[in-house]
């Protein structure tokens, strides 16, 4: 009997722990589920996710192949969205140009969190001087409109998947370490965290273990958000020649040689267009979903 009232007494605080996580995990789901933007956006981008990694078993051709009969073929139920100039398969590239499009929006996205948050986080900490010198540099970097500035470092560094995911990670980084800056201006003050300064916590363990996770609710929602304006940025770059260089099937360079055929075969650019415009919405609606879920204001 005394043994199981000890365990049962070691267990208790556990349990007491426990429960309040998973009835803020629960309220959080129901928000989520009642918030009909953040469902329609998560719907859009997982039906996104799923297509680039079935890529292979969902595309029904190989979108590399040449047919030059059926260059120009228009929608038909053979091919559902039609061929392109080179007589390829518009309906595969575009599921195959997923794979780039996602892969940039996600990597540059991680890119720009790993250097961006840590400066906000230092800026907004420690202040004085050392937050005049990062938010000064951070300013030049947003004089430059974030294109051009993509545009001089992917035309410095080439052409590749690589520099387009650094070029567009390295132009996002002001905005989450503003982000971050803001957020730990507003946390750093609270009670908490003098305790835990005088309880002897390290500054690593302040910064990353008390106020970052306090700091965690804007930066997911604008990370978000942030996904859609890389996708966005990356359809500029390669309709411009400067992203996915071709053969390789990419929404942008897809947009950029239909250009071309607007009059005579529209279906070239149509397609592609709406694969952007539907993936950049699904991103946007569940930014504006979360941002409503984790508002603290709207949690009753």
């Amino acid at each position: 009997m005394e043994v199981a009232t000890v365990v049962e007494q070691n267990s208790h605080p556990q349990a007491l722990d426990a429960h309040p996580r998973l009835k803020s995990m629960l309220s959080f789901c129901r928000r989520f589920a009642k918030s009909k933007s953040a469902v329609c956006g998560l719907i859009l981008v997982v039906s996104v996710l799923i297509t680039a990694i079935f890529a292979p078993q969902l595309a029904p051709s190989d979108p590399y192949a040449i047919n030059l009969l059926k260059r120009l073929a228009p929608p038909s139920g053979e091919e559902l969205l039609g061929r392109d100039d080179f007589g390829r398969d518009i309906l595969s590239r575009i599921i195959y140009g997923s794979r780039v499009s996602l892969l940039v929006g996600i990597a540059s996205t991680l890119v720009a969190l790993t250097i961006g948050v840590p400066l906000g986080l230092v800026a907004g900490y420690y202040g004085g001087r050392l937050d005049n010198l990062i938010m000064r540099f951070l300013d030049i970097m947003m004089a430059f409109p974030s294109i051009l500035l993509a545009l001089t470092l992917v035309a410095a560094f080439g052409a590749s998947m690589v520099s387009i995911i650094l070029a567009i990670g390295v132009v996002s980084v002001p905005k989450y370490a503003r982000i971050t800056r803001s957020s730990t201006l507003s946390v750093k003050s609270m009670e908490y965290i003098e305790a835990a300064k005088m309880l002897g916590a390290s500054t690593f363990r302040v910064l990353f273990v008390h106020i970052l996770p306090n700091c965690l609710a804007p930066i997911i929602v604008y990370a978000t958000m942030g996904m859609a304006s890389a996708i966005l940025t990356e359809a500029g770059l390669s309709f411009l020649g400067m992203g996915a260089q071709p053969p390789t099937p990419s929404w942008g360079g897809m947009l950029a040689n239909g250009r071309e055929f607007l009059r005579t075969a529209p279906h070239i650019a149509t397609f592609p267009g709406l694969a952007i415009m539907l993936t950049v919405l699904g991103f946007n609606l569940l930014g504006d979903g979360l941002r409503d879920v984790l508002d603290p204001r709207l949690k009753s």
